[in-house]
Order: structure tokens, then sequence, then C-alpha cells
């Protein structure tokens, strides 16, 4: 073996192996993260001012990514959102069992249950209607996830609109933005090595998020008016983590 090809080949298996398996570990541990707030919402069987639509669509978002890593044939991919969805589905539930408006509550029960119907309809389509046809199967699943991640970050995109209009950054947590950017990072260049524009283009987004947010965090100082109490703080923070999770599991692509 010459000297170069030893540093190819480790190149090469942690490129494939190492970096995926590190963003499943961080990318679950992420999903993990707004379990302290559920629970408290459980407990009080209130949700408060706490959006129960981000849950919804984190069950929806990891759904159709595993079905891609699952028909694409990558574990890794299947690996990191797979839990996503049974950690999305136990926030929905618990959630929708807790006291809100009947609005709140329709629009978190149709954004799962339409998000669901679009995704079977479409797996349908890639496993048994055209499963012949790599390539189709490939862009009707990538692209349905495209379509979620868009909705998925909508929530986000007005949160950093919100700070830089009011040059407050107290709704952003710049370690949760550093660990979004990692997590975004290691999928994007597992996705470079694989190839797969539909792993590259919504990690790369989730990176530029992530960085938006840390420059918001450095430009803004962290202020509590008092027209603004502690518990509407403590919201603005968990919607910001459950954006995060979203580009972490569901961004696990």
């Amino acid at each position: 073996m010459s000297n170069t090809t030893l540093p190819c080949l480790t190149s090469c298996i942690a490129l494939k192996y190492v970096v995926p398996s590190i963003g499943v570990v961080t990318g679950t541990i992420m999903f993990l993260s707004s379990i302290p707030t559920v629970l408290k919402v459980r407990k009080s069987m209130k949700i408060g001012q706490v959006n129960p639509i981000p849950y919804s669509l984190i069950t929806d978002l990891c759904l159709i990514w595993t079905l891609y890593g699952m028909f694409i044939g990558d574990y890794f991919v299947t690996a990191a959102n797979g839990p996503g969805v049974v950690i999305g589905l136990y926030y929905t539930i618990s959630v929708l069992g807790c006291k809100m408006s009947e609005r709140k509550k329709l629009i978190t029960e149709l954004v799962l249950l339409i998000g669901m119907s679009l995704i079977l309809a479409s797996a349908v389509v890639a496993f048994m209607i055209v499963k012949d046809n790599t390539e189709a199967g490939k862009s009707i699943l990538g692209w349905v996830g495209i379509l979620f991640i868009f909705a998925f970050f909508l929530s986000p995109s007005l949160t950093i609109k919100k700070v830089i209009t009011s040059k407050n950054s107290k709704s952003l947590d710049w370690r949760l933005s550093m660990a979004q950017l990692g997590n975004a990072a290691l999928w994007t260049t597992y996705g470079c090595f694989s190839g797969d524009p539909f792993l590259i283009a919504p990690n790369v987004w989730g990176a530029a998020n992530a960085i938006i947010q840390i420059i918001c965090c450095a430009c803004f100082d962290r202020v509590s008016t008092s027209t603004q109490s502690k518990h509407e703080v403590e919201v603005s923070q968990e919607s910001a983590r459950i954006s995060s999770s979203e580009l972490n599991g569901a961004l696990n692509l």
C-alpha cells in the first residue's frame, strides 16, 4: 500500500462513517432538548404561549426524510430521522392533550394529518409506482422533504426578523445556534461526499440560518425590557430551540 493510499482510505472512512455517525448522535440529542418544556406543559395541562405547530412539523419532516433514507438505502439518514418521528409524535400527542384554543389545536392536527397524507402518498409513488426508476423516486421524496423544510423554516425566519427589528437577541441562544451550525456542517460534508444535492441543500440552508443567528447574538445585546416578561422570553427561546431541533433532525438528512 503506497504512502498516499492510506491517508485517502482514512479520509474516506471518516467521511462515509464517522461524520454521519456523529451527526446521528448530535441530532438525536437536540431532538430531546424540548423534553423539559413538553413535560412542563404536560404537568400544567396548559399550552400557554408555546406554539405546538412545530411539533407536528417535526414529525412530518422526520418521516419524509426517514423514508428518503430508506429509499436510497442510506442507513445514516434513516437513523438520524427515525427517532425524530417517535419524539415528534410524543411531543405532538402531549401538547394536544393540554388546554389550548380550538384554532391552534385544529391547525396542529391538520398539519400532522395533511402532512402525513402527502408524505404517504409520495412514498406510495416512490416505492411502488416508480420503484424501478431510482432517480424519479428519489426526486419525489426529496422535493417533498424540501417543501416541509421550507414550511418549518418560516418560524425561525420570523424570529430572526423580530430580533433584527427590535435589536434584541434575548430570544436566541448562541450555544444552540453553534450546535446547529456544527450539525449542519457535518451533514453538508456527508452530502458532498455522497454527491446528493437533497442532502446538501437543506443543510446549507440550516448552516446559513445558524450563522445569521450567531451574528445577531454578536451584534445585538440580550435585553429584558419592562414589557417582556420572563415567560415570554422562555417561550421565544423554546421556539428557537424547536427550530434548531429540526435543523438537526429534520436536517439530519
